[in-house]
């Protein structure tokens, strides 16, 4: 779930009106993204004070005092006719107009109080004719109409504030194309291409973002250039990216996948086969598919199979051998020989890669999976072997964080 359909569902969220599902997994993840829990935490302060909205309202003091006049005014009319009458028929006379006039300023209140829920405000002016309550109308016209007309000017405002386009481009060696004609502009646009050629090498700059490295032979397209949300298409050859802000937002998309940048350095590159590459030198880089985000530590790789399938990452420092294991494993029906093989040459720093492959294996090759990650690091409290075996994401989790600080 992206944070643009966890702030459309955050009202339903509160009122929780939402699916079992989709509340847990709206909850989750304002747990872990700052920008969404500010959301959230705007709503909750609204809600909060919608809660203390006034329930009941006291009529005016002079509503009461002339009830009372009233109900004298009629007791003494009444009396001179009535000399005769007993002074128990008075009573129930005097009780009966009594009970009518209370039956009245209930009508009264309940009025009342169904205005001001409807208005949302508390407004202490009660608005006895229709001529008072059409201006108020027409004031509360003009008044959300100014409102709506401010936030369109500083959306309108803050959008263009956000627009970084175009992106410069330094030549390291070389001539490049943009939408593949040789060019000597050194601004990239939305919507152009760029593409280098055996000899040459550039260096585009992403302002308050960082740069973006292209190889020889590489070819990318500009989509989208705005702070918090630089989109590029990675057409081919091979990248470097570097990013310097805590959030780029930056986001490298491909047919069936989006790198997400979380703040990192990193490559990125087809290799003979047309499979990608990644290689993730510091911070953390996303894989994000339609329904899935997997994500890439530093000091960690993986391939995409086809430009579809993930790879399990390993260390960038792991022997050729055991990442050949490790890819072939993911491969093959005949698993045990290879499990055994992979878990003799598994070093202390490959537990992640361990722990990432304990996912995709079968009930009987995760017990051996679960013994050999114990090895270098038992599972941390509240971790439970049948935890595991069931992938239980917490568990799996708690365990991932117990290894990665310590390596």
């Amino acid at each position: 779930m992206n944070c643009e359909e966890v702030k459309i569902g955050l009202n339903h969220f509160f009122d929780e009106s939402l699916d079992d599902n989709t509340q847990a997994e709206i909850d989750e993840h304002i747990r872990k993204c700052p920008h969404c829990y500010e959301e959230y935490k705007k709503l909750r302060k609204l809600f909060s004070k919608l809660k203390d909205l006034q329930l009941s309202i006291d009529p005016p003091a002079t509503i009461i005092e002339e009830i009372n006049k009233n109900l004298h005014s009629k007791a003494v009319k009444e009396k001179a006719p009535n000399e005769a009458e007993s002074e128990i028929d008075r009573l129930k006379r005097i009780n009966k107009e009594k009970l009518k006039q209370e039956q009245l300023l209930k009508t009264y209140r309940l009025e009342a109080r169904k205005n001001l829920l409807n208005d949302k405000k508390g407004y202490s002016t009660i608005y006895y004719n229709t001529s008072n309550v059409q201006k108020r109308n027409k004031f509360l016209i003009y008044f959300f109409a100014f409102i709506i007309l401010v936030m369109g000017i500083g959306y309108g405002y803050y959008q263009y504030q956000r627009d970084n386009s175009p992106w410069k481009i330094k030549t390291e060696t070389g001539t490049y194309l943009i939408n593949n004609k040789e060019s000597a502009s050194t601004k990239l646009e939305v919507n152009n291409s760029l593409k280098t050629e055996n000899d040459s090498r550039v260096i585009i700059n992403v302002p308050r973002t960082g740069t973006i490295r292209v190889e020889p032979n590489s070819s990318i397209q500009l989509l989208t250039a705005k702070s918090g949300d630089n989109v590029i298409s990675f057409i081919s050859g091979s990248l470097k990216i570097v990013t310097n802000a805590d959030l780029p937002d930056f986001k490298i998309k491909f047919t069936n996948f989006d790198l997400i940048d979380y703040g990192a350095s990193y490559s990125v590159g087809f290799d003979p086969l047309n499979n990608i590459d990644l290689v993730v030198e510091f911070g953390y880089v996303g894989i994000r598919k339609a329904d899935s985000e997997i994500f890439i530590n530093e000091k960690y790789s993986c391939k995409i199979i086809n430009r579809k399938i993930i790879s399990t990452p390993f260390r960038t420092d792991a022997p050729g051998e055991f990442i050949d294991l490790v890819l072939s494993y993911e491969n093959t029906k005949n698993t045990a020989e290879l499990l055994d093989k992979i878990t003799s040459k598994a070093r202390e720093e490959d537990a992640l890669t361990l722990l990432e492959l304990l996912k995709k294996a079968s009930a009987v090759d995760r017990q051996i999976l679960f013994q050999s990650i114990s090895n270098f690091f038992p599972p941390p409290i509240g971790v439970t072997r049948t935890g595991i075996m069931r992938l239980d994401p917490d568990m799996l989790q708690m365990w991932w964080e117990e290894i990665e600080w310590q390596i």
